[in-house]
């Protein structure tokens, strides 16, 4: 089964999946290792910057947050608000931008000659007392074109009074070090070096030991809870002692609790004794975590058990808090238990300013154990690179039971032998059982009466089973190895006549299918709808296939087509309790289908495959029905609309003729365009949605206007490019925003109520509010701080949370320009409702990261409820304020939701399945809190026929759920790491800064 190209290669490997509408750009300049000597220094003392990168660096030192007239003695000013060190390695004239404060290489201020390390003193000369905020960068500037590099933020705090006016009052009995740095009062944070030896060294204050000195006690606990001991002595004559901190390569744990995510990872305890007494001198606690930039590991001080997990920022070669060592089971065990085959690699490649730190190989033993007994059934050496390796073990003789594989360091210089640890969980498949895929429990029961039909020569099935002659000028056959032949379209033209096959079979069967070069188009019986299918071999249908027939149909991909169909026969009673299963989960599931993406052209991850029929709404329906999703909120648009609106103030999409725009834009969004304006999609769901017994609810993003020259304009509606007065304003910004509007104004707000009015008419089950597109909703327009101003005397632009009274006055009156726009929605939906007897709810899709967040970007989720403007809420897990707003906790939004009687759904995003562990851990977690159900953002993806589409009606089954994460092999071959821990959280995450302190341009 060839799943390793379709999941672990496409999806573990990355993060977050980056959303449709952008194209990130891969970095190639990469700082793979930084420090600074000095971080409290006196004045005029000199500190010393040192940056080790890749990709043919240049160099800059910048001063963050910075006005004109603060500039540093011989610093270099840089609008908006920041400084430079300056350069001269570059002339002042030519081809370049901002050539005056980058910094070459070996040039003339680098004091470090070694390739690809750049060093520079800073002098701290005429600076006052206070923290200083810097960025050390790596850049390819002053190179024109787009920026590429990477930075790494870092503190500096000046003071006379360091050390204190009284050296033996503020003097430490015990100084703590690791890796040779310290920090003042033992506070933190230190670097570590996962992967390779670290170092705790103590030294006493001579005047705090006694004649026989005292013990220093290490206490390590693993993030798995495996635990370890060292001990040391300190004496009056030898006041300093060096310990082992160890690897730190046991990879860190994750914790999913209602929508909230949370990491442990390895948790020191040092204990310090009198020798004499035993009695306790000192006790200091120390945690594994990440540095303010989630780019390095450090050690923390804090008695911290874990941490909350935000997934960190895009973009990273190296995600911090990944093991230094990947270890996993490869996926094909997932299918067949005899296919064990280990797999192991570094983290990544990883030199560092010292050597001795560099992450480049690690010597191990790669160990089997059986758990039952405790018995080690293999061991065999191994050495672990930046390249995966991977090593089969043969498993046919033994037993059935849980094995304890794992990757144990054999590294000099540390005791520490503690490592990656994965459980293969070894139990014979069930006897006549048909997966209908290896990452999910459902299974159909095998007829053994019938013998099963294996078709890989498609131009025999076409001369025996074909109605109709191949047409030449689309269809062809391709020879392949051992008689196969596949059947493949050589023109891509979606609209070529499909292969009807009628292979006068009997009876039930489950109906697998292989593509060729893809991608390819099926459909599997009479009553079926055409489907897109992704390479395979998948499961695509079971029905009873007497008197019936199987269509092939083509994808826009030239060369794609069919390579194989296996039908297996199966009992109808199976068929039937797996589809009632499947379609019926004991939770209600509903998607989010933002469905044009589904019409994006081979290879988006969202393509279905390129076709562009009518019948695809219907596939889209059938789609969603069959996985449990009896609801859809479905796109009715952004800035633009995606159905066919009487309102004269709209645009449909495109907003601008696709003609006019770039051929790479018009390639991507063409089909897009075709399903808008060729068919009538809205109301072609409307009607279909009895047939699949289905609700539907139009779904309005209430702020995405994306800019009037972002993609060639196509998705900015004449309405906004028309109404700059009306932009929202950042805070202390200079102008609007190009790509959000201000709801403090009765236009803004009349405009979408005005397009859900529309719809609500059009008799849908219900209007769903989108603010997760793109919150926050009002900040600072001019006007609307001025009439805050008139009316209390505050001004907003001077104040943030750390004034809670102020702030928190501002931000609800603030709020409540966007409660008018629910108020207003209601007051018209009264009178639809009456007309048209049915109760349209209105629903709101809002981030999760806490109440008080959610108020400081414009929605008031306890007025709505209180004033019973809303009758549902879907909490969507929205990352976008580095951590400061919230965990995404749920149970606050259920224990006030309760109270008002309105209905809570947990998010997850089917954008981000970067991990399926994840997902569903996630999952389990949110029903666990009791949400009424779950939402999936982006269901249309599942609507194409893949393995993993059979993840989602597990995911609101909660015993069969948690079963399975307990007996498959599901978190072996996909362990969770810090780089995909947050699956399942929105694309858009891991981008913004929001903050509710500050005055800046994140400043809520």
């Amino acid at each position: 089964m060839r799943l390793g190209h379709l999941l672990w290669g496409s999806l573990a490997s990355i993060g977050l999946v980056a959303a449709t509408c952008g194209n990130a750009k891969p970095q190639s300049i990469v700082i793979t290792d930084y420090e600074v000597d000095k971080r409290d220094v006196h004045p005029g003392e000199t500190l010393t910057v040192r940056i080790m990168a890749r990709g043919g660096a240049n160099y800059c030192i910048r001063h963050n947050g910075v006005r004109r007239e603060e500039v540093l003695a011989g610093w270099r000013f840089h609008s908006p608000n920041h400084a430079f060190l300056p350069a001269s390695d570059f002339p002042t004239q030519g081809p370049y931008k901002n050539p005056q404060v980058c910094h070459k290489d070996n040039g003339r201020c680098d004091q470090d000659k070694r390739q690809g390390v750049f060093a520079l003193g800073i002098d701290t000369t005429g600076w006052a007392e206070g923290t200083y905020s810097f960025s050390a960068m790596a850049t390819n500037r002053p190179a024109l074109g787009g920026f590429r590099g990477d930075s790494r933020d870092f503190t500096v705090t000046v003071s006379k009074a360091l050390s204190g006016s009284d050296p033996a009052k503020d003097k430490l009995p015990f100084q703590i070090f690791v890796n040779d740095r310290a920090t003042s009062k033992n506070e933190g944070p230190w670097p570590i070096y996962p992967g390779v030896p670290n170092r705790l060294t103590v030294k006493a204050d001579a005047a705090h030991l006694g004649k026989t000195g005292c013990r220093i006690n290490l206490f390590r606990t693993q993030p798995d809870g495996r635990t370890s001991h060292e001990s040391a002595r300190l004496l009056p004559q030898s006041p300093e002692v060096t310990m082992h901190l160890g690897l730190f390569a046991v990879p860190a744990q994750y914790d999913y609790e209602a929508g909230a995510l949370f990491r442990r990872g390895c948790r020191l305890r040092i204990e310090i004794t009198d020798q004499d007494t035993n009695g306790p001198l000192a006790e200091i606690h120390l945690y594994q975590g990440v540095d303010a930039a989630h780019c390095t590991e450090v050690l923390r001080a804090g008695r911290v058990s874990r941490v909350a997990h935000y997934g960190g920022p895009r973009g990273l070669s190296v995600h911090a808090m990944d093991p230094p060592i990947l270890l996993r089971l490869a996926d094909g065990v997932l299918v067949d238990p005899n296919d064990v085959r280990v797999s192991y690699r570094l983290r990544a490649r990883q030199e560092r300013l010292r050597s001795e730190r560099s992450l480049l190989c690690v010597p191990a033993v790669l160990r089997v154990t059986r758990l039952a007994e405790g018995t080690v059934v293999l061991e065999k050496p191994v050495e672990v690179l930046p390249a995966e390796a991977e090593e089969k073990l043969d498993v046919a003789s033994w037993p059935e039971g849980r094995y304890c594989i794992e990757i144990v360091p054999q590294v000099k210089g540390t005791t520490d032998r503690q490592g990656p640890v994965v459980e293969y969980r070894r139990f014979a498949l069930e006897p006549g059982g048909v997966l209908l895929s290896p990452l999910a429990s459902w299974r159909l029961e095998r007829d053994a009466s019938r013998d099963e039909l294996v078709v890989r020569d498609f131009r025999q099935a076409v001369q025996r089973w074909s109605p109709e002659q191949l047409d030449g000028r689309h269809w062809r056959y391709r020879d392949a190895e051992a008689g196969s032949v596949s059947l493949v379209c050589i023109s891509g033209d979606w609209r070529a006549a499909p292969i009807v096959l009628r292979p006068g079979l009997r009876g039930h069967y489950a109906v697998f299918a292989e593509t060729e070069d893809g991608a390819c188009y099926l459909r599997i019986g009479k009553d079926d709808v055409t489907r897109g299918v992704r390479e395979g071999p998948v499961f695509v249908r079971a029905l009873d296939m007497t008197d019936n027939e199987v269509a092939v149909a083509p994808s826009v991909v030239p060369q794609s087509g069919i390579r194989q169909l296996r039908f297996v026969p199966v009992t109808g009673e199976s068929v039937q309790r797996v589809v009632e299963a499947t379609s019926h989960p004991p939770t209600p599931l509903r998607g989010v289908a933002d469905w044009c993406d589904i019409f994006a052209p081979p290879p988006v991850h969202h393509s279905a495959g390129g076709r562009l029929a009518e019948d695809q709404f219907n596939m889209l329906l059938r789609g969603h029905a069959e996985l449990g999703m009896r609801s859809i909120a479905w796109s009715i648009g952004r800035s633009w609309v995606e159905y066919h609106s009487q309102l004269p103030g709209t645009t449909r999409f495109p907003c601008v003729p696709l003609a006019t725009i770039d051929e790479d834009y018009r390639h991507s969004y063409a089909g897009r365009a075709h399903m808008i304006n060729q068919y009538r999609p809205l109301a072609g769901v409307l009607d279909g949605r009895g047939k699949y017994g289905l609700e539907i609810y139009p779904w309005l993003a209430m702020q995405r206007h994306y800019g009037a020259k972002a993609y060639g304009g196509i998705f900015a509606s004449q309405w906004f490019k028309s109404h700059p007065e009306w932009r929202r304003w950042n805070k202390n910004a200079s102008s609007g925003s190009g790509s959000t509007v201000c709801y403090f104004f009765e236009d803004v707000r009349k405009e979408r109520v005005d397009i859900l009015a529309e719809v609500a008419e059009r008799v849908p089950d219900g209007l769903v509010i989108g603010c997760c597109r793109q919150v926050p909703m009002l900040l600072y327009h001019p006007e609307m701080v001025a009439t805050y101003k008139r009316k209390t005397g505050v001004d907003p632009l001077r104040i943030d949370a750390h004034d809670r009274h102020q702030y928190e006055a501002w931000i609800r009156w603030r709020a409540d320009f966007f409660t008018a726009t629910l108020r207003e929605l209601n007051e018209r939906l009264r009178l639809i409702r009456a007309r048209t007897g049915r109760p349209i709810p209105v629903i709101v899709r809002v981030p999760s990261k806490g109440l008080f967040t959610n108020m400081a970007q414009g929605l008031d989720i306890e007025t709505w409820c209180r004033e019973g403007l809303v009758d549902q809420i879907q909490l969507v897990p929205l990352e976008d304020c580095e951590g400061r707003g919230g965990s995404h906790e749920v149970l606050p939004y259920l224990e006030l939701c309760r109270r008002h009687d309105v209905v809570v759904w947990g998010g997850i995003n089917g954008n981000t399945f970067s991990n399926y562990t994840a997902i569903m851990k996630r999952a389990l977690g949110l029903l666990e809190a009791g949400v009424h159900g779950i939402e999936l953002y982006e269901s249309n993806n599942f609507c194409v026929i893949t393995p993993q589409r059979w993840i989602i009606p597990l995911l609101v089954d909660k015993q069969r759920l948690r079963r399975f994460l307990d007996t498959s092999n599901v978190e072996a071959c996909y362990p969770v790491w810090a780089r995909n821990a947050a699956a399942g959280f929105d694309n858009h995450s891991f981008g913004g800064r929001w903050s509710v302190f500050g005055t800046g341009a994140n400043s809520l």
